[in-house]
């Protein structure tokens, strides 16, 4: 396992690095504008797993992220996949 170390280390960093070219051309609160769109849910899961992974995160879509985890359509999905509990008010702190 130790081999798969570096590979590990370097697949985060070309994740981390990706996701600062994404968050340079981010529209606005959101991908593409002032409104949530369906990739900005695809990324707030990807963003979840990045966070999981200790992948390095750009402040903005660390931003992205929370506005997403505070929205109540996130949260209910989030408690009914068992990601939260009943009493978590924030999706943030499932991963």
């Amino acid at each position: 396992m130790q081999a798969a170390k570096p590979k590990k280390a370097q697949a985060r960093a070309t994740i981390s690095k990706l996701l600062d070219i994404l968050s340079e051309s981010l529209a606005g609160n959101y991908l593409f504008g002032a409104t949530p769109s369906v990739a900005d849910f695809y990324l707030f899961v990807m963003l979840l797993w990045a966070e999981r992974f200790d992948v390095s995160v750009p402040a903005q879509l660390v931003a992205l992220r929370q506005r997403m985890a505070n929205r109540p359509a996130v949260q209910e999905a989030m408690r009914h996949e068992g990601l939260i509990s009943a009493n978590d008010r924030e999706a943030s702190t499932a991963a």
